[in-house]
């Protein structure tokens, strides 16, 4: 095939250069040429990849139910972290990196019977060496000295491999990552190695309740099904069963990569800023050595449900005891494959009728009778267990409240009602238009996305299952065409009680998950029962419902009618502003009550806005119950605002309301033509909502639930522990959860109107994006006038900011120990935190180095060569204003007791060593990957946004930042390093120490697993070397000092992990 170019098919600001050809061998590949402004273009093309604690480079995440779980700490609400079940988010700084995707099309649905999990086991081998390039760690650590990373993805029906890296490395990286697929070596010895990271990464997603879902759904599919499958594998699947049927696992999995791992079955994407010809050259000299395979193609999409009338199973009702506490009620129906309806998307247009949040809506209903907090509608086509060759499953999903739980027969019902509704009525052209029309202006203005997260989508879009016309491949989210109603009405008329699957999940089946209806699952253990749904259900099902009220969504008012960007400032007016893109943002306003920063956009030219707000109020720090009021307060808001949020969401407008640190923040961003007009909708909202009773109920109770769940992952627990003792004015779980069982209605409406509003407050703001100054203004005055109504005393001082408990100078450290939420619990965490103080620009630098240079010995030595456990990382961390770094494991397979021993070893001999070796050239190439990182442009509007925002909430106020801070890092040696790092991580116990009496600030922080190995630390050291440990935080803390806030801040580099 000759190559095709896919620039006719861009979006207007889409600056970008598409090219697609195909191999001889049969790989198909897409190359995209993005071009750099010459004056960004510099030699030392190297960037570092911001870090989240689940997603660190170096570190792999191979997880085939897509990425499940991301946990990103934030410096936001400490109690509102969550398990997001989401795609794995990709960092900021990738947005200037070379990157390249490769997804083969097969997946853990290809596994043998006999060998559960060898899909998800191959891509972990991939990685571990090659003929050309045999050191197992020789990709990573290339990658990681270029300011990259690399990971891998076992789903369903395909497999990705993916890495960035700074641009000019690119070539050598695509060499190094073909030889994967050219001429693995499959080692015995990393294959007994690998093996122990495939059962902690199973351990790992044991408590998890969407794994553990979908894992009773696979095992209760029909056994003919591809569905029926375990596709995690773990040391059983891989190991025990196999030898006991005497098969070789080295054999099979090669045979299995010959099997599949053909170059027709590969789609490969690259992202680069070299021309087109010459990233298709590198493509060509890199994966030409792939060998044509004739074998057979079982790509044949066929309907083949998991479940339902065609899979010959009867309407089944499937009871689960999750790990949280939570009561939900999933219904699926099984569908023909969707993917040649990608044009159209019926599923899109279904979702917004059945899940809109509208008057006489389903969601309305049952949250009115209060019998769910939240529905979701629809498939995601980008969940492999949903959207398949095999077929697709749509469902609705509805978090349930007690009372629904116990009425779940009469939820079923209702939304039948709303399905017969559906088919009775005439279907509106007007709704599908009205999604054409957002996913238009979506792919019109998009930001740019990430080069690595475009890359795994295209690849992925590829495949040949999804049959996407070439020319549609960059339009592929786009609705288009005209209304075909009959691709709707042929999805309908699947959905009938005779095809269902209903799964409830509940805490409250605890007690009767030991009878003898109920049985484990197979691999983790999941309790469940299974049993067909009651003739009788079946049969209410079908009976209309005549007391029930029905609509269609109306017509959305927030979708934008003008996209006009303003133009250019005259250059010869002194009035109007700078033209320069970089310039930082300027009060334009302060009043009695309020400061106003605002940037006028001229560099992304797209018609959005960010507006941005923070309410100091003083009285929400006076006491935990005054805290909490004011998070429930906000959360009833929230809820009184579901409806113009969910049509905001559909406009791709959006708004956030929380409690940060000491203030109330509320984030709007969007098409700037009708953000305006959510504002005011939000900001009257949270002035005039009335409190009512039963709705107030139903949000203390999920608050609790939500609560309760809280610390499950023990990862978040020992950020949480961490953060305890750290901060000054951190309210405990404990307190939190007495305020929330002992408040009431009354308590917050009498909070509301008597403490909320009554204190000295003041209002900062940042407008931002396509708007005009005297606009900003405007919009400002006006969000003044809405809030002067109901405000006593407001005052433009700003309140004190969060302050940071001092720990004390030790030769052993602090000890914070507990135990994990979960009885079953098998992973436990252990951190240990290097406090380093206010520090200078030069201990920032130094600081971001150290990161940067240890995370991949770190990650090779516990992780690859050890195998102490799936997650180990280190972290440069700000707790308001007080630098810190920190180490983290999570294990499955060690005590906490000896993982601290081994992060001791490594820190203080093993990296110690490798930092007196480290050659002057390589610490060179890392502070080129530091330095460029730091000075890398904005990719999107948002981005920059953010940047700004977090001068503002933090009070620094450093809008240029960048500037000193390579002034410092570009004066960082070996030696400054070394001497640091033996100042803030060595005592007078180790061989570096700075001094013979040598302390430090350390803190270790240990969750241990209640199902884990149990050894700990004081039993393994002499008592010489036992550190303290702390029985009592709240006590102990008051006893400490503070490190407190001088008047003149030091001004930290954004691109650090706050808290």
């Amino acid at each position: 095939m000759s190559s095709m170019s896919l620039d006719a098919f861009r979006s207007p600001g889409d600056k970008k250069q598409y090219r697609v050809f195909t191999l001889p061998n049969g790989l198909e590949a897409l190359v995209i040429h993005r071009d750099v402004d010459a004056t960004r273009r510099s030699e030392d093309d190297e960037v570092e990849p911001e870090e989240e604690p689940e997603q660190h480079p170096p570190q792999r995440r191979a997880s085939h139910v897509g990425d499940y779980e991301t946990d990103s700490e934030s410096d936001d609400d400490d109690d509102d972290a969550s398990d997001d079940d989401g795609s794995d988010s990709v960092n900021k700084s990738s947005s200037h990196l070379a990157a390249a995707c490769l997804t083969v099309g097969v997946g853990s649905m290809a596994d043998p019977d006999n060998l559960r999990g060898l899909a998800h086991y191959l891509e972990h081998m991939l990685f571990m060496g090659s003929a050309k390039y045999p050191d197992e760690n020789e990709f990573e650590a290339f990658l990681s000295t270029h300011g990259g990373y690399s990971n891998g993805t076992t789903e369903c029906e395909s497999t990705r491999y993916l890495f960035e890296v700074a641009p000019r490395h690119l070539r050598q990286a695509l060499d190094m990552f073909a030889q994967f697929f050219v001429a693995p070596l499959f080692k015995e010895e990393a294959m007994e190695r690998e093996l122990l990271a495939i059962e902690s990464e199973f351990h790992r997603a044991m408590q998890n309740d969407f794994v553990r879902l979908q894992q009773v759904q696979c095992e209760t599919a029909s056994p003919t099904s591809r569905f029926n499958s375990f596709s995690w594998g773990n040391m059983e699947s891989l190991k025990t069963v196999p030898e006991q049927q005497g098969i070789n696992v080295r054999d099979t999995m090669i045979s299995f990569f010959h099997k599949y791992y053909a170059a027709h079955r590969m789609k490969l994407c690259v992202i680069g800023e070299d021309s087109l010809d010459d990233l298709e050259t590198w493509v060509r000299e890199s994966f030409d050595a792939l060998p044509k395979r004739d074998v057979g193609d079982t790509e044949v999409p066929r309907f083949a449900p998991p479940f339902g009338q065609v899979a010959g199973q009867k309407p089944t009702l499937v009871r689960i005891l999750p790990v949280r506490k939570t009561h939900a009620m999933h219904l699926y129906w099984p569908l023909p494959p969707l993917m040649p309806c990608y044009r159209q998307k019926p599923w899109e247009y279904l979702s917004h009728a059945m899940g809109h949040e509208g008057k006489a809506s389903l969601s309305t209903i049952l949250k009115d009778r209060l019998w769910a907090t939240e529905v979701f509608v629809g498939i995601s086509d980008s969940d492999a267990y949903e959207f398949g060759s095999f077929g697709c499953l749509f469902e609705v999903n509805v978090s349930l409240t007690k009372l629904g739980l116990a009425h779940w027969e009469e939820v079923g019902a209702l939304i039948f009602q709303v399905i017969r509704y559906l088919c009775a009525e005439e279907l509106r052209p007007w709704m599908f238009n009205e999604l054409r029309a957002a996913s238009e202006m979506n792919f019109q203005f998009h930001d740019e996305p990430y080069a690595l997260s475009l890359c795994r989508r295209l690849s992925e879009l590829m495949q040949r299952r999804y049959g996407v016309d070439r020319a549609d491949l960059l339009r592929y989210d786009v609705v288009q065409g005209k209304f075909d109603p009959q691709m709707t009405r042929s999805m309908l008329e699947w959905m009938t009680p005779e095809n269902t699957r209903v799964l409830l999940l509940s805490h409250a089946f605890a007690d009767d998950a030991d009878g003898d209806d109920w049985q484990s699952e197979r691999w983790i253990g999941v309790k469940y029962s299974r049993s067909a749904i009651a003739a009788k259900t079946l049969e209410q099902w079908k009976e209309p419902i005549t007391d029930v009220s029905l609509s269609y969504p109306e017509p959305n008012p927030f979708m934008p009618e003008s996209f006009a960007i303003l133009p250019l400032p005259d250059q010869d007016d002194p009035s109007c502003e700078s033209l320069d893109p970089d310039i930082e943002p300027k009060l334009v306003l302060t009043t009695g009550m309020s400061k106003l920063w605002f940037k006028r956009d001229i560099k992304f030219r797209v018609p959005k806005m960010n507006a941005n707000f923070l309410l100091c109020l003083p009285s929400l720090t006076t006491s935990v119950r005054n805290y909490m009021h004011a998070k429930i307060y906000l959360r009833l808001i929230y809820e009184a605002l579901q409806h113009v949020q969910y049509q905001a969401y559909l406009a791709n407008l959006s708004f956030d309301m929380s409690v940060r640190d000491l203030d109330i923040e509320l984030t709007f961003s969007g098409f700037n033509d009708k953000l305006p007009t959510l504002i005011h909708s939000v900001i009257r909202a949270l002035l005039e909502t009335e409190i009512d009773g039963a709705t107030f109920t139903l949000v203390r109770d999920e608050m609790l639930k939500e609560y309760r769940n809280l610390h499950l992952k023990p990862s978040v627990k020992a950020r949480y522990m961490r953060l305890l003792l750290l901060e000054r004015t951190t309210f405990s779980i404990e307190d939190k959860m007495r305020v929330l069982s002992e408040t009431s209605a009354d308590a917050v409406r009498q909070f509301k109107d008597e403490v909320l509003w009554q204190c000295q407050a003041s209002l900062w703001s940042l407008i931002h994006g396509n708007v005009s100054r005297d606009d900003a203004i405007a919009l400002l005055r006006s969000v003044e006038d809405q809030v002067d109504t109901y405000t006593v005393r407001f005052s433009p001082t700003s309140p004190q900011r969060p302050h940071t408990t001092a720990l004390p100078l030790t030769t052993n450290g602090l000890l914070l120990r507990d135990e994990s939420e979960h009885d079953e619990e098998t992973n436990s965490v252990v951190e240990v935190y290097y406090q380093i103080g206010r520090g200078s620009f030069e201990d920032y630098t130094y600081a971001e180095l150290l990161q940067q240079i240890m995370a991949e010995p770190l990650f090779h030595e516990l992780r690859t060569q050890q195998q102490l456990g799936y997650e180990v990382y280190c972290m440069v961390r700000e707790t308001h204003g007080v630098l810190g770094f920190s180490v983290s494991v999570q294990s499955a397979s060690h005590s906490t007791g000896e993982i601290a021993l081994r992060i001791d070893e490594f820190l203080h001999e093993t990296f110690w060593l490798f930092l007196q070796n480290l050659s002057a050239e390589v610490f060179q190439k890392h502070l080129e990957s530091v330095k460029r990182m730091k000075t890398r442009e904005d990719a999107t509007l948002s981005e920059e946004t953010d940047r700004y925002w977090e001068e503002v909430h933090s009070r620094r106020l450093a809008f240029r930042f960048d500037e000193p801070f390579v002034e410092a890092l570009v004066q960082c040696t070996p030696d400054g390093l070394m001497d640091r790092y033996a100042k803030w991580l060595l005592t007078a116990n180790d061989v570096g120490a700075s001094k013979d009496d040598a302390q430090v600030r350390k803190l270790r922080v240990h969750v241990v697993g209640k199902n884990s190995k149990q050894a700990l630390i004081e039993s393994l050291v002499p008592n010489e070397h036992t550190p303290l440990i702390i029985d009592n935080v709240r006590e102990y803390k008051a006893a400490l000092q503070c490190c407190c806030h001088h008047h003149h801040h030091h001004h930290h580099p954004h691109h650090r992990h706050h808290k």
